[in-house]
């Protein structure tokens, strides 16, 4: 799962998926949320870290 949203980001986590977070629109996740298996600061970035 790839999001630009926090709550986005937590709800894949809680059932199991993989994540990547895009940090263009919220600039950081929130303490509050489940870290994000990958991050980035934009798409191009993530895939990139993704697929290496």
């Amino acid at each position: 799962m790839v999001a630009a949203h926090g709550w986005d980001i937590n709800g894949a986590k809680k059932v199991g998926m993989k994540t990547g977070y895009i940090k263009s629109y919220e600039k950081r996740l929130s303490s509050y949320y489940e870290k994000s298996d990958y991050t980035a600061d934009n798409c191009k970035k993530l895939v990139l870290k993704i697929i290496s």
